[in-house]
């Protein structure tokens, strides 16, 4: 086998990278280990449930840092509209909210 060597930026992308090679691994393992007619049906599931995994844990990594990102950044200066109260309750079932 030949040495393969990759740079990653963040823990983040060390961290999905590992989760896929660990997420392959596994559905290697269970192919080579399920009996006969059962290879399909036993990689789809790893394939399925692990691809979901990944790309839950990977989207929330994402989502998290870009947070944390605009949280360092500050909100953007501006005006902001405000409504009474009471213009809020009278037009409660008048739809316009």
């Amino acid at each position: 086998m030949s040495e393969f060597t990759m740079n990653v930026t963040d823990l983040n992308e060390r961290l999905f990278v590992e989760r896929a090679l660990a997420w392959y691994r596994e559905m290697r393992t269970v192919c080579r280990e399920a009996p006969d007619g059962q290879v399909l049906p036993q990689a789809e599931v790893i394939a399925r449930d692990g691809g979901r995994e990944l790309v839950r844990r990977s989207f929330q990594a994402v989502l998290q840092e870009q947070a944390r990102e605009v949280e360092k950044k500050g909100r953007a200066a501006g005006p902001v509209r405000s409504v009474p109260a009471t213009d809020v309750i009278a037009g409660a079932g008048d739809g316009s909210i």
